[in-house]
């Protein structure tokens, strides 16, 4: 791997580290339901469900999948790859900085999958039709949390696939066999009886 082709897969790596990061803060769903002047507002995040509403008393935080805790950790094993492509960058590249890679791009992928099954899951559940009044108006939508943590794992994998690729042992060369040219190794004079021992 060349020095610019490896700076460059590092910074993806460290890319995609603070956009998975930055996602954990973001919304990964938001459901709306407005009445009037009555608005009531679900949001899922990384790290918890809550209702926001005008009337206090149906607002908090509620349980919800934490799917803060294996984002940390994708981040983390990004940050390290990116870390060992730097590394790998004035060295020689090692098989510790391919598996890097392949890792931290492959849990992303997997966490980023994981959510995008629960977020279908959300927009089942939560659509709520719009009452036969048309008094009651209903949206859901994907937040932009998702949408972030999508962008870092086609980051991830983008730079994951050449570091893999340029660990791989090269094919070993096999020469062909050189043919027959068809002269003789060893030419005799032409005044020499073929008897005699080459001149």
């Amino acid at each position: 791997m060349s020095a610019r082709a490896g700076r460059i897969g590092a910074a993806m790596f460290l890319g995609a580290a603070v956009l998975t990061l930055v996602a954990t803060l973001q919304n990964l769903f938001v459901a709306e339901t407005a009445q009037g002047e009555a608005r009531q507002r679900f949001v899922i995040t990384s790290w918890d469900m809550r209702t926001e509403a005008e009337d206090p008393s149906v607002t908090g935080p509620e349980s919800g999948p934490l799917n803060g805790v294996p984002l940390l950790i994708a981040a983390a094993l990004l940050f390290a790859a990116a870390m060992l492509g730097m590394r790998a960058v004035t060295r020689r590249p090692s098989r510790l900085w391919s598996l890097a890679a392949v890792v931290a791009a492959t849990f992303l992928a997997g966490t980023v999958a994981t959510i995008g099954a629960q977020e279908l899951w959300w927009l089942d559940i939560l659509d709520i039709p719009e009452s036969t009044g048309g008094e009651t108006q209903a949206s859901v939508s994907v937040g932009p949390g998702y949408w972030m943590l999508v962008l870092s794992a086609a980051l991830a994998v983008a730079a994951a696939v050449p570091a893999w690729r340029q660990n791989r042992p090269a094919p070993e060369r096999v020469e062909p066999d050189t043919p027959t040219l068809g002269f003789p190794a060893v030419r005799r004079l032409p005044d020499v009886p073929p008897d005699d021992p080459v001149a």
